[in-house]
């Protein structure tokens, strides 16, 4: 019975050492998507705010508020598996920045999906066809280049089959 006693310990230890190992590796491989999805927020609010310099308008300042309800907005997309400004329960953008509590005079929203989950492109030239998809539609150029706006933020989510990216934009 002795000999078991030194097994029975280095199975446990072993198996700590694999749950740590696993675990690790878990967090290394979010922390390395967390961030590339900043990084690619960054990037198109960026390129949006080149676009407007381009178009001769003022550039948006960064409210995270708005970024992190432009977040929710494409996790929310990504895993009811829908692509809308509607919500399935059928809440509408303006009901959601309503129920946001974020303090606003005018709002609009701009939403992105592309399927897939690994892109051979750079962050920034993703960014840039992101923001090029919105800038050849009339209706979501005229959010983009609205001059009364003042404040953006952009929010990511890569779900299991798309990748997700919503726009948010308010004047305050």
């Amino acid at each position: 019975m002795s000999n078991i006693e030194p097994m029975k310990s280095l199975s446990r230890i072993l198996f700590s050492a694999l749950t740590i190992l696993i675990l690790s590796l878990l967090i290394f491989c979010r922390n390395e998507e967390d961030a590339w999805i900043t990084d690619l927020e960054d990037a198109v609010f960026t390129e949006i705010n080149a676009v407007r310099s381009e178009n001769g308008v003022s550039a948006l300042s960064l409210n995270q508020d708005l970024a992190d309800f432009a977040r929710a907005h494409s996790r929310d997309m990504a895993l009811r598996g829908y692509f809308s400004h509607t919500t399935p329960d059928d809440k509408s953008f303006e009901d959601r920045i309503n129920e946001s509590g974020i303090s606003h005079t005018l709002a609009g929203e701009n939403i992105y999906m592309r399927w897939g989950d690994n892109f051979d492109e750079s962050v920034d030239d993703l960014a840039v066809t992101v923001v090029d998809a919105w800038f050849n539609s009339e209706e979501h150029k005229g959010i983009m280049l609205n001059n009364d706006f003042n404040r953006g933020g952009v929010g990511c989510y890569q779900g299991d089959s798309a990748l997700y990216v919503t726009f948010t934009v308010i004047q305050q």
